[in-house]
């Protein structure tokens, strides 16, 4: 289960779930991340906004890992790009959470990490496979 094709289309139905998951449920993560920020109506609807923003940008992502599953050449730098991508995410979200009080959901960051493991790994199988067949 490591070629690319099948790596792009886990990983992109992970993320388009996830979209839907942070728009429908913004507002309960940012109360959830965000101690006392329900105290506040104006810093509950930025709150809410920016990570409906931040699903439509989830949204961008797996779409964009979706349609990628069809290249004949090029699928592992996707998928490399993908994993450095996501490994800056959670550097931000570790950043946070060592300088500010929030609580970023820490079960969705280890997926996260996950997935860009896996699509590392997937690409560097994917890189040695095509340096041998040129060989």
């Amino acid at each position: 289960m490591m070629n690319t094709r099948t790596s792009l289309t886990v990983i992109s139905l992970v993320y388009l779930a996830q979209a839907f998951g942070i728009f429908f449920g913004a507002s309960a993560i940012a109360t959830g991340a965000f101690p006392g920020i329900a105290e506040s109506e104006m810093a509950l609807a930025v709150g809410t906004s920016m990570h409906e923003a931040l699903a439509g940008i989830a949204f961008c992502t797996g779409m964009v890992l979706w349609f990628s599953r069809n290249l004949e050449a090029g699928a592992d730098q996707v998928l490399k790009g993908f994993a450095i991508g996501t490994l800056g995410i959670i550097g931000v979200a570790s950043y946070h959470m060592a300088t500010m009080p929030v609580e970023p959901p820490i079960p969705l960051l280890v997926i996260m990490l996950g997935l860009a493991i896996y699509a590392w790994l997937s690409a560097s199988r994917a890189g040695s496979a095509a340096q041998v067949a040129t060989a």
